[in-house]
């Protein structure tokens, strides 16, 4: 059977400029930060062997749309614990530095969206999505203007919200994150919507 939920079948999924490819990552876009996007161009289309286990981000999904922001999409299905959650810091702040060259100005920098999917709870709710970037003591945002702004997706939320509502209601983006957890595709295919 295949793992839907494997990174390569993610990012292959995911990174292709098909009618499919195209509607599934910019679904989970707008259902995971609210920004419509319109157009969506893959900046990490290929797999390149020769990085393989180096310190590289190379399943991940990077994404720019029509007004340059970047959307970076991962597929985590084992937390390593503080490591795994600094590796996602790291990153975040990799692709925030990738977009300036040597004599530009900050002023130039667009917000880093982090979209990543994770095969477990959050530590602290059953949420679907919970949604973090820096903010004081108060709560208070550090900015109004965020550079970094991390999502994750707790994959096994979604069979939560299938014993609340039938599959068939599923939205389309339910449908996907389901489709990632379950490997199961047969009731998502009678649906109405797919």
């Amino acid at each position: 059977q295949l793992n839907y939920s494997n990174d390569l079948f993610f990012k292959y999924t995911l990174s292709r400029e098909d009618e499919g490819s195209v509607y599934a990552r910019n679904t989970i876009i707008e259902r995971v930060t609210g920004i419509r996007v319109k157009e969506s161009t893959v900046l990490n289309p290929n797999l390149d062997p020769g990085i393989i286990g180096k310190k590289r981000i190379i399943l991940d999904v990077h994404v720019k749309d029509e007004q340059n922001r970047h959307f970076n999409i991962e597929m985590q299905t084992t937390c390593r614990g503080i490591a795994e959650m600094m590796r996602f810091e790291f990153y975040g702040a990799r692709a925030l530095n990738n977009q300036l060259k040597s004599g530009e100005f900050y002023d130039q920098l667009k917000p880093v969206y982090q979209i990543i999917f994770i095969d477990e709870y959050a530590w602290n709710n059953r949420n679907l999505i919970n949604q973090y970037q820096m903010r004081n003591e108060q709560g208070e945002d550090e900015s109004g203007y965020p550079l970094i702004l991390r999502t994750f997706v707790h994959m096994p939320a979604i069979n939560d919200i299938v014993k609340e509502k039938e599959m068939q209601r599923l939205n389309d983006f339910e449908q996907l994150v389901y489709l990632f957890e379950n490997n199961e595709k047969n009731d998502i295919l009678k649906s109405k919507e797919r």
